[in-house]
């Protein structure tokens, strides 16, 4: 226990103040002369005489007694700064004012009693102390005063710039986020669950961090971080440094994540320093300074995402192999060169300024999206997608080089195409060659397992339509005066409205759904609109260009009979 000081008795007398009318007639009462400013008392100028220290230390004699049944442990304590003290006179004032000597030794004591208790605690008493106040309660306290969490660490620490205790091991997650954290000095050595220290608008390096994390490593969201230093070497989990606006660098980043890694909304230029190994996918989007992805693991066992880096214009350096899907979108790029040899799951090329698909993998596992770019020509692109294939919103012509085999859908729309030729021959589910310049259908696919739109095209005919459509036909917005050549085995939706259509000459009978609005034709199916009459409007042939008294009759007699 410490001894009782000058500042000690400031700071009871100010926290005291309330009980005496008034400082200053009080200090002249006990003999004590205060510099009181601002009503607070800044300082005793006579404390060390004596007298004075005679009735500070008489007032302690008095009443810890009473408080704490320890008045031997008290004199001794006041005794080994205030010795020797063997005859207390109080002075004349003082007996004089012994209203206020009472006041004054009871409360003085009482505070000065409470101060100890909050600041000579023992290291483990703060320890337990802080513990309960973060709802820590399964932990165990170390002989060196370090702390080992046997289950998960939530600190809510936004009063400290570092933690004020140490701990070892943490057998759980271990959270320090969202707070003023400068430092990670404190954190624990091992973490045997994730570890979380983003959102902390001070933290300018990893310094302090765990050596060890058996699961994932959350660095991201600290505004001033611009070093990874400190950074485990080996991650078991993933690792994510993503959102840090000043980090320029992977320098210090682990060298091997079994997880993924994720370094994406930074300002990096290079990938330089990257792990050697990532055990899933790797992720370096947004980083809009990126001009290079030298650095690169070679083989990426999970997805690559290099995505919306407006200054990448090659794939130098990237990976030879990527496992999951790799997606280059959003780039300058203006050749594939360079892309994987091999992808296990989908091709992203989209919006790019591509005038080629050289260097593309032949084989995409996944779906290919080539969109958006400047292409003229299919050349160099895959011969075998098992996913969808996409090349719309180009300068596409035809279809030549396109795919030998579409596992699900081919978008082909907003090119230039006047031909379909080069397409592939069955298409595994929904064919899309809407909003070109196609006069014909010719060399189109003949088998269509889903939906086909031929939407939006200069088309006078449906002649060379699939023969086999496995759900509807979009035919609208073109020039068609008949449907002739429509697929005889479509039973789904037709949708063939804003034609020149006079006639449903060639529709299938058994068709569940037609809209052929805008139509010549629609003024007398309107009439009907019944499925249950399709088969004898269809054979009473209504033609709009047939006389209009036969196409009268015609109809009478098909609502005379319903």
């Amino acid at each position: 226990m410490r001894t009782f000081e000058k500042e000690d008795l400031i700071a009871c007398l100010n926290s005291s103040q309330s009980q005496f009318e008034n400082l200053k007639n009080f200090g002249t009462s006990l003999g004590l002369i205060f510099e009181i400013e601002n009503n607070k008392i800044r300082d005793v100028i006579n404390y060390n005489l004596p007298n004075i220290r005679d009735i500070i230390y008489q007032s302690f004699l008095r009443y810890s007694g009473d408080m704490y049944m320890n008045k031997t442990f008290v004199n001794k304590v006041l005794k080994s700064k205030w010795e020797p003290l063997i005859n207390i006179n109080l002075t004349n004032k003082a007996n004089r004012s012994i209203k206020y000597f009472d006041s004054f030794c009871l409360v003085t004591t009482k505070n000065f009693f409470e101060l100890e208790k909050k600041t000579n605690k023992s290291d483990n008493e703060e320890i337990v102390v802080f513990c309960q106040s973060h709802k820590i309660h399964d932990y165990t306290i170390n002989k060196d005063g370090s702390i080992d969490g046997h289950g998960n660490v939530y600190l809510a620490i936004k009063e400290f710039s570092q933690l004020p205790v140490k701990f070892a091991k943490v057998a759980g997650n271990f959270y320090c986020e969202n707070s003023e954290l400068g430092s990670l000095e404190g954190c624990p050595n091992y973490v045997g669950g994730n570890f979380y220290c983003k959102g902390n608008n001070k933290l300018e390096s990893l310094v302090g961090c765990p050596d060890y994390v058996e699961g994932d490593f959350y660095c991201e969201y600290n505004y001033k971080l611009e070093s990874l230093e400190g950074c485990p070497d080996c991650i078991n989990g993933s690792f994510y440094c993503r959102n840090n606006s000043k980090l320029e660098s992977l320098k210090y980043a682990p060298n091997k994540v079994l997880g993924s890694f994720d370094c994406s909304h930074n300002q990096l230029v290079t990938l330089e320093y990257s792990p050697k190994e990532v055990g899933r996918d790797f992720n370096c989007e947004y980083n809009y300074k990126l001009e290079s992805l030298e650095g690169c693991p070679d083989c990426i066992n999970g997805s690559f995402y290099c995505r919306n880096n407006s200054k990448l214009e090659s794939l130098k350096y990237g990976p030879n192999k990527v496992l999951g899907s790799f997606d280059c979108s959003h780039n300058q790029l203006v050749t594939l060169e360079y892309s994987p040899k091999e992808v296990g799951k989908n091709f992203n090329c989209e919006y790019n300024k591509l005038e080629s698909l050289k260097g593309c993998p032949d084989c995409i596992n996944g779906s290919f999206d080539c969109n958006s770019n400047e292409l003229e020509s299919l050349k160099f692109g895959p011969n075998k997608v098992l996913g969808n294939f996409y090349c719309s919103y180009n300068q596409l012509v035809a279809l030549e080089y396109s795919p030998k085999e579409v596992g699900r859908n081919f978008h082909c729309e907003y090119n230039k195409l006047e031909s379909l030729k080069g397409c592939p021959d069955c298409v595994g589910w929904d064919f899309y060659c809407h909003h070109n310049e196609l006069e014909s259908l010719k060399y189109g696919p003949t088998k269509v397992l889903g939906g086909f739109s031929c939407s939006y095209n200069q088309l006078v005919t449906l002649e060379y339509s699939p023969k086999e459509i496995g759900t509807q036909f979009h035919c609208q917005y073109n020039k068609l005066n008949s449907l002739e050549g429509l697929t005889e085995n479509l039973r789904d939706l037709l949708l063939c409205c804003d034609n020149q259509i006079t006639s449903l000459r060639g529709l299938p009978e058994e068709i569940t759904n037609i809209n052929c609005e805008n139509n010549p034709i629609w003024k007398f199916w309107n009439m009907i609109n019944d499925y249950n009459k399709l088969e004898l409007f269809l054979y009473m042939d209504i033609d709009t260009n047939d006389p209009e008294e036969i196409t009268q009759q015609k109809m009478d007699f098909i609502l005379g009979n319903s």
